[in-house]
């Protein structure tokens, strides 16, 4: 079976980016393995906290998380701004498509979108702001879900693109955003979802 390939957007390429410099290679690696082998498991995402369990060498699991801060009032208003003084960008949107232009002209507003978030795991190896192998491999799964589907980035940070613009019927993802099953050797046989009312 072809190993699944990670970072495949610009945005789940961006994301990606981040987590290549909070951690070594060796732990990229084992995390990657983990997110490929169904050892990331019971996945949700409550608002902009991302969180899973990771099996592990001493405990049965380790539990990871991901806090994502949201967007600021300004910040929120510079997007919309953006939006407003950039139809076709906002025409894509309102068809369901998240295009590239959007992200460069966040940048050039100095507006991060994959910068602002914190993360945490139960396991002895994890320490402050360098990952572990086991939030790489929770944060491999989220790269993959920005691949799949970009509004889930904006919805961590506080900022639902689909329910502002009202485009729940033009998007070709499952709304409200679920987390997608992944093959069962992949990451887990449980039934996951992403947001839990």
């Amino acid at each position: 079976m072809a190993r699944k390939q990670y970072g495949t957007t610009i945005w789940g390429a961006e994301l990606l980016k981040v987590l290549e410099r909070k951690t070594d290679s060796g732990r990229l690696g084992r995390g990657k393995s983990y997110a490929n082998t169904g050892k990331v498991y019971g996945v949700s995402v409550k608002d902009s906290h991302i969180k899973a369990k990771v099996k592990g060498n001493y405990k049965p699991y380790y539990s990871t998380s991901m806090d994502f801060t949201p967007f600021s009032k300004d910040e929120i208003k510079t997007i919309k701004t953006i939006l407003e003084k950039n139809p076709l960008i906002l025409a894509s949107i309102m068809n369901g498509d998240l295009p590239e232009t959007f992200l460069r002209h966040l940048y050039d507003n100095h507006i991060s979108l994959f910068k602002d978030f914190k993360m945490s795991c139960s396991c002895p190896d994890f320490w402050g702001d360098y990952a572990c192998k086991h939030i790489a491999g929770l944060y491999y799964i989220a790269v993959s879900e920005m691949d799949k589907n970009p509004f889930t980035l904006f919805s961590l940070r506080g900022f639902d693109l689909i329910k502002h613009y009202g485009i729940e019927n033009e998007i070709n993802i499952e709304y409200p955003l679920s987390l997608t099953l992944y093959q069962a050797q992949e990451v887990s046989s449980e039934p996951l979802g992403m947001f839990h009312k």
